[in-house]
């Protein structure tokens, strides 16, 4: 159980600091700069990848078999392609604006999908 209680600890951590980082950027404020901030993220999503597997791995769901589950990987792969065009290649206010929200949106449904854990995502 406490396998489960880290990974939400850790998710929650690292939305919470996705938040705050991305907020700095879209007002465009230095603090976002600072060498905590740019490797905390790494150390922390690190950790919940490493969970995630772990979680994964003993509780034998098969993620063949598991919808709720492929679209929950298919938007962290999307949340991070979004926080990397985010935090490297966007530089107008509204395009980093527009990437925030769309990053924010998969963060909220993978916490959806994780809550509920619907049997059916794709609807069959």
């Amino acid at each position: 159980m406490w396998l489960k209680y880290t990974h939400i600890v850790l998710a929650l951590l690292s939305g919470m600091l996705f938040i705050y980082r991305g907020m700095f950027l879209v007002i465009r404020e230095q603090r976002v700069q600072q060498r905590l901030l740019r490797v905390l993220p790494h150390l922390i999503d690190t950790a919940l990848l490493a969970s995630a597997l772990l979680l994964l791995w003993q509780s034998q769901i098969s993620f063949v078999d598991t919808q709720w589950l492929q679209m929950k990987v298919a938007l962290v792969i999307m949340y991070i392609l979004a926080g990397i065009i985010l935090m490297r290649f966007t530089r107008q206010t509204k395009a980093r604006l527009v990437v925030f929200c769309v990053a924010l949106g998969c963060y909220f449904l993978i916490i959806y999908l994780a809550l509920t854990k619907p049997a059916s995502v794709f609807g069959y």
